[in-house]
């Protein structure tokens, strides 16, 4: 089995992880709720798109395919899906054989290496039931709620080609991105 835990792909992967968590965070300590959302790190900074709505199949496919698209315009090299979900806590009441459900995120990430990365993060609340900290990340292997593909990534970095495409593609939908025309560096 190969290792990308020392890749540059694995690394923006976790840069993204991090971001991801503490804009969750902030956003359950501010409001108590989050929207679902898709985040991407590019050479020009961190894309993010809320807005998943969790139980519309159609509505979910193409919000994926505009990132997508938003991933090869601007030439991603790590994106990550977080959506709200539960998991059954069997620990915290052991007398019945009634587990309780445990709110959380699922986080769902992949990097151009091929890396990827499943977690469930556990939301902690206090007696009145307001979000005080997420507890520790766990694997996860949920599956992902309809019209929601994992791959949000190309398999190998696009082409200045296929980068020009893809951002044409989105401004024609109404789209404007300030880094979806610029060439990649070249290679040396």
């Amino acid at each position: 089995m190969k290792s990308y835990s020392n890749s540059p792909d694995h690394t923006d992967l976790m840069k993204v992880l991090m971001y991801v968590s503490q804009s969750i965070r902030s956003d359950m300590q501010q409001t108590g709720q989050f929207m679902p959302r898709y985040t991407a790190l590019t050479p020009g900074g961190l894309l993010s798109m809320p807005g998943i709505k969790l139980h519309d199949e159609t509505y979910n496919i193409e919000f994926s395919s505009t990132f997508i698209l938003m991933c090869i315009a601007t030439g991603a090299t790590a994106g990550m899906l977080a959506f709200p979900s539960t998991r059954l806590d069997y620990k915290s009441n052991r007398s019945s054989c009634n587990p309780r459900r445990k709110p959380g995120v699922t986080m769902v990430g992949e990097a151009l290496s091929g890396s990827t990365i499943r977690r469930f993060l556990p939301m902690h609340s206090d007696k009145s039931g307001r979000f005080t900290t997420f507890g520790n990340p766990s694997p996860c292997m949920r599956e992902l709620p309809e019209g929601l593909p994992f791959q949000s990534l190309p398999s190998r970095p696009p082409t200045d080609e296929e980068r020009r495409e893809a951002g044409s593609v989105l401004c024609g939908m109404g789209y404007h991105l300030a880094c979806i025309h610029k060439p990649s560096s070249p290679q040396n």
